[in-house]
């Protein structure tokens, strides 16, 4: 009786223990190749995950050395550091880069957009995209917005093989976010407004601003995960950013002026 009850214990604390490891929101991307080879990338927004490694959600860096198809986030600056992505629920967004390995041309990648809109977060997942060299200049987007391709509209997308460039889809980026400057509006609230150049670049660029709009501004450069990685303070109407500190990836640029804000999306490749 005594081992009954002990052991009926043990399986009570153990669900309790999974049940407090179910995160809040999970959202999958499935890859699969021309040989139809398949493999999992999971997102995860949680109350008790950190910015650092979650092991209990599943954040476990994976052993790339095997020969068969891979598809891993390149994060934390570390090449192998897992197949799923934790993060604070409270962000409400989040974003990686993609890699893969062993793979053969077409891939495709499914999702299920019913998880973004469907669930009891208060995040509004207003941009859900994937950029890469394709997806920006092969005019293959579905979004130009963002200017790449959203996840809101269908549930799967073709990577082809292409001639051109480096012709190759990785790394691609992942972005899930909840924006709210994506309607903003006002003095600088036009795209008209405010132009950025060269983009995508690889160490800078230039950010042009109208003539009319260009007393005392600030531009804040955000990385995927939020963090202000440059922050410039301008009266001028033309003003270069230097990236070459910082890792490839997208970023985000917030130009504000009399509290009004526009923002571009600018790619260091």
């Amino acid at each position: 009786m005594k081992n009954i009850f002990f052991t009926l214990l043990l399986l009570f604390f153990a669900l309790k223990i999974t049940a407090q490891q179910t995160p809040e929101f999970k959202f999958y991307l499935a890859f699969e190749d021309a040989t139809n080879t398949k493999d999992t990338l999971w997102y995860i927004l949680d109350s008790t995950a950190t910015v650092g490694m979650d092991t209990a959600l599943g954040e476990i860096p994976q052993d790339l050395t095997s020969s068969a198809f891979h598809v891993y986030m390149y994060i934390y600056n570390t090449p192998d550091s897992g197949k799923t992505l934790a993060y604070p629920s409270i962000s409400c967004g989040f974003g990686s880069q993609i890699r893969a390995q062993n793979y053969v041309y077409p891939v495709i990648v499914r999702w299920d957009t019913s998880l973004l809109f469907n669930h009891n977060l208060s995040c509004n997942f207003n941009e859900v995209i994937f950029d890469n060299e394709w997806f920006f200049f092969a005019n293959s987007h579905n979004d130009p917005i963002n200017g790449g391709f959203s996840l809101l509209l269908q549930d799967s997308v073709v990577l082809p093989w292409f001639s051109w460039g480096s012709q190759d889809h990785f790394p691609l980026i992942f972005i899930l976010n909840d924006n709210p400057t994506l309607s903003v509006q006002g003095k600088i609230g036009s795209v008209d407004d405010v132009k950025v150049y060269p983009n995508p670049t690889t160490n800078e660029f230039t950010v042009e601003i109208d003539a009319k709009q260009s007393a005392s501004v600030q531009l804040v450069l955000i990385d995927i995960r939020g963090v202000i990685v440059q922050q410039v303070a301008t009266t001028t109407n033309k003003t270069t950013i230097n990236l070459q500190e910082l890792p490839q990836g997208v970023y985000f640029l917030e130009v504000l002026s009399n509290a009004q804000k526009v923002t571009k999306k600018i790619i260091k490749y």
